[in-house]
């Protein structure tokens, strides 16, 4: 998986390095022809695991897009679009998020759950983000 999401993100035309503590991770991606930055085994959250690879790595950068190893239909275009947003004065963080139809069963829906208001700062940006369904569903 790991590789395709590699190819996927080469597509568009981007510089891209892995970041991982795992050997076998870093050999995968090495013999598909990618670079990997071995990061300590320590590290608390992802954000660390980019900062340390970064730094590792010499990159110096106003903008660090983080596309997870588990993401293998990312589309180059969604990096161009999150990408762009960087472009606006004053944006510091963003993520790619997708509306679902409200009547779609909860059940198949999985991933990371944003909440938006129109009355939270005039209906951009997001009011949580949450790992499971933060609402429980009635019927």
């Amino acid at each position: 998986m790991i590789t395709r999401v590699c190819r996927r993100v080469s597509e568009g035309g981007w510089p891209l390095a892995v970041a991982t503590d795992d050997r076998r991770i870093a050999d995968c991606v090495e013999k598909a022809g990618f670079k990997a930055v071995m990061t300590g085994t320590d590290l608390p959250n992802g954000t660390h695991r980019v900062e340390q690879a970064c730094r590792l790595a010499g990159v110096e950068a106003e903008v660090i897009i983080n596309v997870q190893g588990d993401e293998p239909f990312i589309d180059p275009r969604q990096l161009e679009a999150i990408a762009s947003l960087f472009c606006k004065p004053g944006v510091e963080i963003a993520t790619l998020v997708k509306r679902f139809p409200s009547d779609a069963p909860y059940s198949r829906l999985e991933g990371l759950w944003v909440g938006q208001s129109r009355y939270h700062r005039g209906g951009e940006g997001p009011l949580f983000l949450a790992q499971c369904h933060p609402v429980y569903p009635r019927s």
